[in-house]
């Protein structure tokens, strides 16, 4: 599997002095490829490419581990009314989702609460209707920090990106697929910046390179 780790533009592509391959520099850090993207690129492939409805799923795993923040069917449950209509504080386990500590009402997640997905991902914010609503951090076991708004479980609206290579990405969502915002990197540089399809894409031809958000080491 290619990796796909951005390279910083000033980065050289060999030493001058010891003439070690450009590849030595590079992290060799494993990455987990997400379900509908390429083997050999890392973006979006062809099997969910066509269809915009698979091609947000796909992409929305890669980045939260889940295709949408929403309630699954509990299995287990301890808590205040521990009835169906389930209200005040309460753990429970979802089946192929994860486990939740919060707030509840009429038996859906209500209010500030923590989910602690199957995948490795924790959620920690605001959730409502039984679903990730307002602001939310999402922290993966790699080091990557997502900071923004959820509206029924989706992405919505600004958000800050923290990759483990200290890059940043600040911008807001224009479409399912699409954000536009600007990228700071390690060394203080800036530039404006474009997320489309998986790939974050910075003028003048500095990088385009396909970033996995669930990227475990």
């Amino acid at each position: 599997m290619h990796e796909h780790w951005m390279r910083h533009p000033s980065a050289p592509h060999a030493s001058a002095q010891s003439g070690t391959p450009m590849s030595a520099h590079r992290d060799r850090r494993r990455l987990t490829r997400p379900t509908g993207t390429s083997r050999a690129t890392g973006a979006l492939d062809e099997s969910v490419s066509g269809d915009p409805t698979r091609r947000r799923d796909a992409l929305y795993r890669a980045l939260f581990g889940v295709a949408a923040i929403r309630q699954t069917h509990v299995t287990t449950y301890r808590g205040e009314h521990r009835l169906v209509w389930r209200s005040g504080q309460g753990t429970a386990h979802h089946h192929a989702l994860g486990v939740y500590s919060g707030g509840w009402a009429l038996g859906r997640w209500s209010g500030e609460g923590r989910l602690a997905l199957d995948t490795g991902v924790l959620i920690e914010g605001r959730f409502e209707r039984g679903a990730a609503h307002g602001r939310c951090v999402l922290t993966t076991s790699a080091g990557v920090v997502y900071r923004g708004a959820f509206a029924a479980g989706l992405p919505h609206g600004s958000f800050v990106l923290t990759l483990p290579n200290a890059v940043r990405f600040e911008g807001d969502w224009h479409s399912a697929l699409e954000a536009e915002g600007s990228a700071t990197f390690c060394d203080g540089r800036s530039s404006k910046a474009l997320f489309r399809d998986g790939r974050l894409s910075i003028p003048k031809g500095w990088f385009e390179k396909q970033i996995i958000w669930r990227a475990l080491a």
